[in-house]
């Protein structure tokens, strides 16, 4: 009836990571809305000092990796893997392959901190 994110895929992924929570309501606040309507991190990216793992999509159309390249283009604490295909692929198909790299990169930087 009503949606705030109508994306292909979104309702599939949801419906797949709650199967089990069945105390799970699929809502949100209005607040919630117009935070996310609000939401711009291209402003804070060059202030990032600590190393930094992006994960990327690249026919996203809700964080498009373009945006993502440009806000870090030239940062030097920047890693960034691109994988084919949609937002909600990283959670599907490439799901193991986003898991593995992002652990071992939290294994390798964390120790540095």
């Amino acid at each position: 009836d009503r949606a705030v994110m109508v994306t292909d895929g979104a309702l599939d992924l949801m419906n797949q990571v709650t199967q089990d929570a069945s105390n799970f309501r699929n809502e949100v606040t209005v607040r919630s809305l117009l935070e996310m309507a609000q939401y711009d991190t291209g402003s804070y990216a060059r202030k990032i000092r600590i190393p930094l793992f992006v994960v990327s999509a690249t026919n996203d159309t809700i964080t498009p990796g373009w945006k993502i390249h440009g806000a870090l283009d030239g940062m030097d604490n920047v890693e960034i893997k691109d994988y084919p295909g949609t937002h909600f692929g990283l959670f599907g198909e490439h799901m193991d392959e986003v898991v593995g790299l992002t652990t071992s990169f939290l294994s390798k930087n964390l120790a540095k901190l």
